[in-house]
């Protein structure tokens, strides 16, 4: 598919007529590589499978209704997107497989609020996206296996004060492939299970209490 104009979905369309109310199907925007930004609207709740995969141009990618479902390959290698804003939405529930995998470029900080509760269906969610600079989990995330393989950019990865968040021990060596003993500061609650946990894998330094967090 060949996209050239920016894309604005929902407030305003500006190359391509996408009515209000109707969220990117499957495949929507699938290898569309010459899309360079698209802007979703108020009304968007859903990016379904494959909505925006391979758009090896999109740079940009702003989300302005309360998103709930990320699917599966809906974001996936597209190399040149460096923002999406927000990153994630507090009102994500659901994040598929591979989600955001091969972005490369993507240099947005990973943010979730403390009382998201957000399911990760599969695996490889951030894989090979070296350009994030810092990740935020809430209380309830699970990790799975590859979810952050490569992530080599990360500089700050912070857990709240009381986390509950899973690492599986067949896990443990998987999420974070590819990371360095000195690449980044780890802030959690030190003594806490999730620490203990964590603290297994041979990927994590040091951590630092919350309190202990610089701006």
């Amino acid at each position: 598919s060949k996209l050239a104009s920016p894309l604005v979905m929902g407030d305003l369309c500006v190359g391509a007529l996408a009515p209000d109310g109707i969220n990117p199907g499957n495949y929507h925007f699938n290898e569309c590589s010459k899309l360079p930004s698209a802007v979703l609207g108020k009304s968007f709740t859903t990016l379904e499978k494959r909505a925006f995969y391979r758009c090896t141009s999109l740079t940009n990618l702003v989300l302005r209704g309360a998103v709930t479902k990320i699917a599966e390959n809906a974001v996936r290698e597209c190399t040149a997107l460096r923002h999406v804003e927000p990153f994630l939405p507090d009102s994500l529930t659901y994040l598929g497989t591979d989600a955001f995998s091969g972005c490369t470029a993507l240099e947005s900080s990973l943010s979730l609020a403390l009382e998201n509760r957000v399911t990760l269906d599969g695996n490889y969610h951030f894989y090979n996206c070296p350009s994030i600079p810092s990740v935020a989990l809430g209380k309830t995330w699970e990790i799975p296996e590859y979810c952050f393989y490569n992530c080599t950019g990360v500089r700050t990865f912070f857990l709240p004060e009381e986390p509950i968040v899973q690492l599986p021990g067949s896990q443990r060596r998987w999420a974070f492939t590819g990371w360095t003993e000195y690449q980044s500061r780890w802030i959690m609650p030190k003594g806490s299970k999730v620490w203990a946990d964590f603290a297994a894998t041979s990927t994590v330094v040091t951590a630092l209490s919350p309190e202990e967090r610089t701006t």
